[in-house]
């Protein structure tokens, strides 16, 4: 080893910390797994992956050893991080500018949603009505990794009002063959905010998700956005672990 080529241990590997692993174990598909490469001991205890699918590397780390980061040579990447295994990168990569993210478990013993009303589920035809929605957010609100192509894989719902898009929520992951997905892309028009649309979108896109059924749905909220995380804890989401995201430069010796 280091390098892993067979996805079902890598799957074994990841299935350890599925809340965590829910973003890879969703690229364990055609169409993705090529874009992976696994790195590990050979005692498997741990796993860091390059994910190349989006035109800059991904790196995703799960309890590894740090000399695996000497096995590639990438200049810079977008890195996820758990806060505890911070350390390990120390001497390698130097993060620019982290987001600290909390990243939240559905418990389906708590799930609450809100009364679904007017949301409708979105297809890949409602692209133009989202990205004019998206257009709407200030500087820092955007989902800034929203791709077309999750229209037609994942699952979106939305709230019109006089033909307009107001809310939306959606998925950037969703993976029957292991049940997991990742529920993101929540955005409501500034000037329809405080109403509790992005609840009752969100509550469309999970309700949707389990009846899939999907066993693991989590979500990633930023540590300076509280109302946010208030909203999904009131949905039945539960803080799984706090996680640092964004783009880490190699450092040069």
């Amino acid at each position: 080893m280091p390098l892993l080529r067979d996805p079902n241990i890598v799957r074994t590997i990841l299935n350890r910390d599925r809340p965590w692993a829910a973003y890879i174990l969703g690229d364990l598909v055609p169409g993705s797994l090529e874009h992976c490469s696994f790195y590990s001991t050979e005692l498997l205890d741990g796993i860091v992956v390059i994910y190349r699918g989006l035109g800059f590397p991904i790196l995703y780390w799960q309890n590894a050893h740090p000399t695996l980061l000497d096995e590639f040579d990438e200049p810079a990447v977008f890195l996820n991080l758990r806060l505890e295994d911070a350390g390990f990168i120390a001497g390698r990569y130097t993060f620019v500018e982290p987001k600290r993210m909390g990243r939240f478990l559905l418990d389906p013993a708590h799930w609450k949603p809100v009364p679904i009303q007017s949301a409708k589920q979105l297809s890949k035809a409602d692209l133009p009505a989202i990205q004019k929605l998206y257009a709407d957010a200030a500087e820092g609100e955007q989902p800034y990794f929203f791709y077309p192509e999750m229209l037609q894989h994942g699952v979106f719902h939305g709230i019109w009002e006089n033909g307009a898009l107001v809310a939306v929520a959606g998925t950037h992951q969703v993976t029957r063959q292991d049940s997991v997905a990742a529920v993101g892309n929540v955005y409501t028009r500034r000037d329809r905010r405080q109403k509790g649309l992005a609840a009752e979108a969100t509550s469309a896109v999970v309700a949707h998700l389990l009846a899939m059924p999907i066993a693991t749905i989590v979500l990633n909220v930023e540590h300076d956005k509280p109302n946010a995380r208030r909203l999904y804890e009131r949905l039945g989401f539960q803080l799984h672990c706090e996680f640092l995201e964004g783009r880490a430069v190699r450092q040069v010796f």
